[in-house]
């Protein structure tokens, strides 16, 4: 992990009118880090996304993206936010939904020009859908769409990857497939995922940011299910999926 702090929070507070969401939050996320944001629901992670792209504004503190106020690195960071869904009825080809991530950085809308088909392709192949890129997106099953949307976040080639419960929903086995794809995009993309799978965060996650109104970074090595029930107020048992039981177990 490199020192290069690419999103810094230093002491800021965040609130929707009078109910506070987040308070005295501090951290640094790293040139090429892989962290989850895990927490309660409600407890504003994704909150803590939206004011990384400058969606939102603190109430007080500072936070600056490779330096700058969130809004002047926009152009910088691919964003898939947890609401996002397609329209599996709209007359669009897969290549189409992966060139809408490019407007508003340099593409008019209508108009292609050949590099930005040639960076919407290689954004295709790098989520294993490039030969699908004629088809309509109703061919397309519901792990495929998740694809589809991380190549459209990453089709202007984003320095970072912010993605909002992107697993939510998909069945174990595309959970897997999606969970490499990030893995191997990783290796040139910092990425800042919220995730529900606690498994998975424990298991491959160098770093995690606990959010239920104050935050904390734990090294995902010393995390247990004490300090997840901790975290939501709850008992929390961590499950293994990938363990393959004996009949007598």
């Amino acid at each position: 992990m490199s020192e290069q702090a690419v999103i810094e929070f230093k002491d800021v507070d965040f609130a929707f009118g009078e109910s506070e969401v987040l308070k005295n939050v501090n951290f640094s996320v790293y040139r090429n880090d892989f962290v989850s944001v895990v927490g309660p629901n409600g407890g504003g992670k994704t909150t803590l996304l939206k004011l990384m792209i400058g969606l939102l504004k603190p109430k007080s503190g500072e936070i600056r993206v490779f330096g700058q106020v969130p809004e002047l690195s926009r152009r910088r960071i691919g964003y898939m936010p947890q609401d996002t869904s397609l329209d599996p009825k709209f007359p669009v080809s897969v290549l189409d939904v992966v060139l809408m991530g490019c407007l508003g950085n340099g593409m008019d809308f209508g108009f292609v020009g050949k590099a930005k088909r040639v960076a919407a392709e290689r954004a295709l192949d790098e989520v294993g859908l490039l030969e699908m890129k004629k088809r309509p997106i109703s061919a397309l099953s519901g792990g495929q769409r998740r694809r589809l949307l991380i190549a459209r976040s990453i089709a202007c080639d984003p320095e970072i990857l912010l993605l909002d419960e992107p697993t939510a929903n998909l069945d174990l086995l595309v959970e897997r497939e999606f969970h490499q794809i990030l893995k191997d995009l990783n290796e040139r993309l910092t990425i800042v995922m919220v995730s529900h799978d606690l498994a998975f965060v424990s298991k491959s996650v160098e770093r995690a940011i606990c959010v239920n109104r104050s935050v904390a970074v734990h090294r995902t090595a010393e995390m247990d299910g004490q300090l997840f029930s901790q975290m939501f107020g709850r008992e929390v048992k961590m499950v293994v999926h990938d363990r393959h039981l004996r009949k007598d177990e």
